[in-house]
């Protein structure tokens, strides 16, 4: 979508890998597809990193998105995975865009980089998540959470403990482990899971009938469901650490993702503010309009604009 927007200064062509990135020769053989499609400039996104080692430097730009993935693994894989998937595209590229600041400082903590050649271009909202008025509930008798994720750093069980006795009926969309059910079991808070993958438009619907949204994680690179229920407008309850502050701006409610005692208290904040949410639902709507690909787009072409110059002069 941010290419589209983009077309009409640019002849910006779309190179998806022709292997899976997975195992040392199909990598390579994407590393070498790209080199020999190379263009004026090279941007590089999703996780194929390592492609950068085979393109020229100074007409190269690579995107990371977050630096989860080494908080997860431990011992020798952990080291490949620095060295290969940052370290070594790191020394490879010109420039370096990430999605949030707390992306770039994460970064800097495993590879040695220019600061003022990192910058943070946040990720684009798709436009099928379109406003839909909120029908003002008083006093309802069950509140409908959203929580969208299921990876540990989304912090359902803190959730589930803090969520305990209040009438809440929560879905939650993906998969749960054993050690996830049990904790919503013990809590006795009415749930339901959609395990399977949805579309965009059924992600979408879910915001469309839920009340609040819930994004207590822990760690996030963005927090794109976030900045979807904000153009939906939907209440968003979030943390206050890691990029989620960045995101959310003024228009969610903040807490402490470690503090049981928090997230309970955020929640009676935003079932209480059901019955006139439209302070904050406004907020929330300024804010979602930093991440329309118009916007994107434009922090984008300006990056392209000065690596363009910089590469003129330097051939010239």
């Amino acid at each position: 979508m941010v290419a589209n927007q983009m077309k009409a200064d640019y002849d910006v062509i779309q190179i998806v890998m022709p292997f899976e990135s997975k195992g040392v020769l199909p990598r390579l053989f994407n590393a070498l597809y790209c080199f020999f499609r190379q263009g004026d400039l090279n941007h590089i996104t999703g996780d194929i990193h390592y492609v950068a080692i085979l393109l020229s430097r100074q007409k190269t730009i690579l995107t990371i998105h977050d630096c989860g993935a080494l908080l997860e693994t431990k011992g020798l894989k952990k080291l490949l995975l620095q060295y290969f998937w940052f370290s070594l595209p790191a020394r490879c590229v010109s420039q370096i865009t990430v999605i949030s600041s707390a992306t770039k400082v994460d970064l800097l903590q495993y590879i040695r980089f220019s600061e003022e050649r990192i910058h943070i271009i946040h990720t684009f909202i798709q436009s099928i998540f379109e406003y839909v008025p909120y029908t003002v509930k008083h006093n309802p008798s069950t509140v409908k959470l959203l929580q969208l994720g299921t990876a540990p750093n989304k912090n359902i069980k803190r959730l589930a403990e803090g969520l305990e006795g209040l009438d809440v009926e929560l879905t939650i969309v993906g998969k749960l482990n054993e050690e996830t059910r049990s904790a919503l079991d013990e809590s006795r808070i009415k749930y339901r899971s959609k395990e399977f993958r949805l579309s965009d438009f059924e992600v979408f619907q879910e915001y469309q009938s839920c009340d609040i949204v819930c994004f207590i994680s822990t760690l996030e690179g963005f927090g794109m469901p976030i900045v979807e229920a904000q153009k939906v407008g939907r209440l968003v309850v979030t943390s206050a650490v890691s990029s989620m502050p960045e995101i959310a701006g003024e228009g969610a409610i903040f807490v402490d993702p470690f503090d049981v005692a928090s997230i309970r208290k955020g929640f009676m904040t935003a079932i209480e503010l059901l019955g006139a949410p439209y302070n904050l639902l406004e907020k929330a709507q300024r804010n979602a309009l930093r991440f329309e690909p118009k916007a994107i787009a434009k922090s984008y072409a300006e990056l392209y604009k000065s690596m363009l110059k910089t590469t003129k002069l330097r051939y010239e």
